[in-house]
């Protein structure tokens, strides 16, 4: 296994140093992947596939889950597990060398179809540490190691994986064959809270801060938001002094037009960012008798998707309604430990707790396509069809009384 090396380390701007990187080689990978028995459970009504394993992987906890070109990519305890949209496939990845019991804990892929993995192995009967940051080629099917140490999160901005600990962000540049560390003047609120998630854009990046945990209470305090714009590497931090209205993130999701934080489990509400505007316009605590928040959230051009304790919930971007989806619905279970947002639908990884020596029960993957709906199947139409119908009425009577008048003229 060759890894990533640093020649020539100097800096360039405040706040930024950077590393000169040769990408030696890849590792060759030994042994074949596996292919992996599934069962499937089509769910009349809710738009749900459910997917579950069988044989050796039948007892796997999943982790995280991303999706690129018809790939599906899920991390579990047995390892990282690859789905092939088309051929309805689905294969148990080698792992690269020094991790065979390793455990797929952090995933991200790139639009070159490269996967950044962070495995975990177990170091005592029950610790498990970081292995470090591997990539997966998915054309060469090789491995290569990117770094040793562990992470908070990682992410991809465009062929640049950003790496985010509590020390920093590491960046690699994979096509220049360069990395560089932001760790100088990180503010106040990277440094003192748990961190969350990450998410990268054009010209800046955005971290959830989950905050300081309360003693016997299960909830944080003192989180926020931390916004990084690029190139300059100037922060802003955002907390309930700055505009947010909870101090807890677990996770955030965004696009050009609107960034979502979410503030913990259902109930405790999301905040939403206006891009455009700058500022933090509402917090959400329900829609339509259905409580807000999660632990993680995805948004795509039409839906808002909140992962809780007891399942899911879809938030319409366009009326604010909501719906509920959970194991009855036919999910595999109500805990979503990942899910990613694709033009052919959600795909998610759940499982249920359990109170037996395995901890977990009914581990699977789902995917959820929103049918089309119906014109009237929409909640304005629904709100107003007695005044649509009314007038429907009174036009085509008029329409009547018009013919009628000129049949009478023609006479």
């Amino acid at each position: 296994m060759l890894s990533i090396q640093c020649h020539t380390r100097f800096h360039r701007m405040p706040g930024l140093s950077v590393c000169l990187v040769l990408l030696l080689s890849w590792s060759v990978r030994i042994q074949a992947d596996q292919f992996i028995e599934m069962t499937q459970q089509q769910s009349d009504g809710s738009g749900i596939t459910a997917y579950y394993f069988q044989g050796d992987m039948q007892n796997a906890q999943t982790y995280e889950i991303v999706s690129h070109d018809n790939v599906v990519w899920v991390g579990t305890n047995k390892g990282l597990v690859r789905h092939d949209i088309v051929s309805q496939q689905w294969q148990l990845v080698s792992p690269p060398a020094g991790v065979d019991q390793g455990v797929a804990y952090q995933l991200a892929v790139n639009a070159a179809g490269q996967v950044a993995v962070e495995y975990l192995v177990w170091t005592e009967p029950e610790r498990l540490n970081s292995a470090g940051i591997y990539l997966y080629d998915d054309q060469k099917k090789q491995w290569l190691q990117i770094q040793q140490l562990g992470s908070s999160d990682i992410q991809w901005r465009g062929l640049e994986l950003w790496v985010m600990s509590r020390a920093g962000i590491s960046v690699y540049d994979l096509e220049h064959g360069k990395a560089w560390d932001i760790h100088k003047d990180l503010p106040v609120l990277y440094r003192r809270s748990r961190l969350g998630k990450l998410i990268t854009g054009d010209y800046d990046s955005w971290i959830a801060v989950a905050g300081r945990p309360v003693a016997q209470t299960g909830h944080f305090e003192k989180g926020g938001v931390l916004h990084l714009q690029l190139p300059e590497i100037k922060w802003q931090s955002y907390t309930t002094g700055a505009g947010l209205a909870q101090e807890a993130v677990a996770d955030i999701a965004g696009d050009y037009r609107q960034l979502v934080a979410v503030h913990g489990q259902a109930g405790s509400g999301l905040s939403l960012f206006d891009v455009r505007q700058g500022v933090w316009r509402k917090l959400m605590i329900s829609a339509n008798g259905l409580p807000l928040g999660g632990r993680l959230v995805e948004q795509d051009e039409t839906h808002i998707w909140l992962a809780h304790s007891t399942g899911l919930t879809r938030l319409l971007r366009k009326d604010e309604q909501a719906r509920q989806y959970g194991s009855e619905h036919g999910l595999p279970g109500n805990v979503i430990s990942g899910m990613t947002a694709t033009a052919a639908g959600l795909w998610l990884a759940a499982f249920d707790y359990s109170k037996d020596t395995r901890g977990i029960s009914n581990p699977g993957i789902a995917r959820l396509v929103v049918p089309d709906e119906a014109p009237w199947a929409d909640p304005l139409v629904q709100k107003y069809w007695p005044v649509i119908l009314l007038f429907l009425v009174l036009s085509s009577a008029m329409l009547l009384l018009r013919k009628r008048k000129h049949d009478r003229q023609g006479r």
